[in-house]
């Protein structure tokens, strides 16, 4: 079995705090059927409803769900509301993006040498261990200035007067001494 790299940007939002939140935007029916989300990186429609009535309403949505145009007929004044669950800050784009250029830090510091193969998969297959390495060095590509980070099985605690890739050297650099998961970085 692998590990996708949407298994690994779940941790990565843990570790960044962008947890995923719930809206509800609400619009007047005037001639245009199409609405715009106000919040991007949209993960799921919940409930579209016309006039509190969800009874009988079709839409489609675009690629992002961050647009639908209501299929079922309306009339001027309609009150349409749309629930939705996004993420406030970063894209799964995004994140993937960070977990990409995590795979090449950590090699490039001779830890191990992750691909990603077809389909978005992590190999060879990382331990929980090297997920959490892996979701580490990816938050600190997003949040560099990040202070604390904790996960179960390790703890990292620095300070903000390194570059980014210094810190990132040292956490693969504990990592590869330190096989309990606690350390602290100064």
């Amino acid at each position: 079995m692998s590990i996708s790299l949407a298994t690994i940007a779940t941790k990565v939002r843990y570790l960044i705090n962008d947890l995923e939140e719930q809206a509800t935007d609400v619009y007047e029916y005037t001639t245009d059927d199409t609405f715009t989300l106000f919040n991007s990186n949209v993960n799921s429609i919940e409930l579209v409803t016309v006039n509190d009535s969800e009874s009988g309403v079709t839409y489609t949505s675009s690629a992002d769900l961050v647009r639908l145009t209501i299929i079922s007929s309306l009339s001027v004044g309609d009150s349409i509301s749309i629930t939705y669950k996004y993420y406030p800050n970063y894209s799964l784009t995004e994140i993937k993006g960070r977990i990409r250029s995590a795979l090449i830090h950590i090699s490039n510091m001779g830890y191990e040498e992750f691909n990603e193969e077809s389909g978005e998969l992590i190999y060879p297959e990382p331990t929980i261990r090297e997920q959490n390495l892996i979701s580490i060095v990816s938050s600190l590509l997003i949040c560099p200035d990040n202070e604390t980070i904790r996960l179960p099985d390790i703890t990292i605690s620095r300070s903000n007067n390194k570059s980014t890739i210094d810190k990132i050297r040292e956490v693969v650099a504990i990592f590869k001494r330190d096989s309990t998961g606690l350390f602290f970085l100064g």
